[in-house]
């Protein structure tokens, strides 16, 4: 990869490590290096793009319905059910007796 390219372009070129779990002619999703939550992943346009304002609204949709469908697959699975067995549970910040709201 080139100083100052792209590091989701990089990716799509095939130029960058990425676990690509989806990819069409328009779109890539690859799973997060540093995930928010176990299967946090990231969809991209194939084109260079700065923010969503960039994309085209057929490129937009496209790429939102991917995500929307990765989605739900990702909620479906047994991925989701794990990460939520080996939650950590929240302190409350009520006294004792008193229930959160």
């Amino acid at each position: 990869m080139a100083i100052g390219e792209c590091i989701f372009c990089a990716i799509v070129k095939g130029q960058a490590e990425a676990s690509i779990v989806y990819e069409d002619d328009a779109v890539a999703a690859f799973m997060d290096l540093q995930p928010v939550t176990p299967g946090h992943v990231l969809v991209v346009p194939k084109a260079h793009a700065v923010g969503l304002e960039d994309l085209d609204e057929t490129l937009g949709c496209h790429m939102w319905a991917a995500a929307h469908r990765l989605a739900r697959a990702l909620r479906r699975s047994d991925l989701r059910l794990t990460s939520q067995r080996h939650r950590p549970q929240q302190p409350s910040s009520a006294p004792p007796g008193e229930a959160r709201s």
